[in-house]
């Protein structure tokens, strides 16, 4: 079993708009782990985190995570360390988006893990 491991930090402008965090263009089918730490959010902050899977060719579309959700609401007084999501049995391109409600502008170190299965 092999991983490919992609870890940088994320800088965005103040926008409430759907920023990509991460795209990853591995075809072969594996395992998708990303995990951000969001402590150096505001402590008003609400984001929105998504992953999302090439349907088309060109769009990306939300596809429910591990646990069945969508669209990851990730506020201070519940989630304060940081946001994981899992995504099984992927075989085609990956994006991971965070939209801030308040439009502040964010620094945000993450790390995606891709594990291709055998």
């Amino acid at each position: 079993m092999s991983a490919v491991v992609t870890a940088a930090t994320l800088t965005t402008t103040s926008d409430t708009a759907d920023n990509q965090i991460v795209a990853s263009t591995v075809r072969l089918p594996r395992n998708v782990i990303f995990y951000a730490d969001t402590t150096n959010l505001a402590t008003t902050a609400t984001a929105t985190f998504r992953i999302k899977t090439k349907i088309d060719g060109t769009n990306y579309r939300s596809v429910p995570t591990a646990n069945g959700t969508v669209d990851h609401i990730w506020t201070r007084a519940t989630d304060a360390k940081g946001v994981a999501l899992v995504l099984f049995g992927v075989d085609h391109h990956v994006q991971v988006t965070i939209q801030l409600a308040t439009g502040e502008a964010v620094s945000l170190p993450y790390r995606l893990v891709e594990v291709m299965l055998d």
